[in-house]
């Protein structure tokens, strides 16, 4: 088969092309990718996300995505610390307005710990006594 361009594409020829090319979207005929109405010219600008300037990339921040799996590990235990957090306090508001159960303190206040009682000291004897 001749390799086409934008001078010489043929519909009929792209449609018999055999060769899978990958991209972003998905796989499409490597004819089409190459050809055509610029498939390789509209996948390419889709994705770009290479910049040609020496300071750093800020539109992933503004948008709140993660630049590397270190920053999305941090971002993912934030959000299930968090989430624990919501569902804690939700509990707290269910046991105190749906159960009627009084709050406990999480810690034990200091009045609340009463001495313990004296132990009798008996004499103990050996055998034979």
């Amino acid at each position: 088969m001749w390799f086409q361009d934008v001078f010489n594409y043929d519909f009929r020829r792209t449609e018999q092309c055999i060769i899978p090319y990958a991209t972003q979207v998905g796989e499409i005929s490597f004819c089409a990718y190459n050809t055509g109405v610029g498939w390789r010219n509209i996948i390419e600008k889709m994705h770009m996300t290479a910049t040609l300037t020496n300071e750093e990339q800020h539109d992933l921040d503004r948008l709140g995505i993660a630049k590397n799996s270190r920053e999305e590990k941090i971002r993912a235990r934030a959000a299930k610390i968090k989430a624990q957090e919501e569902n804690d306090r939700m509990m707290k508001l269910y046991r105190q307005h749906v159960l009627k159960e009084q709050p406990t303190p999480e810690l034990v206040p200091p009045g609340a710990i009463k001495p313990a009682k004296p132990v009798e000291e008996r004499e103990v004897g050996s055998f034979g006594d």
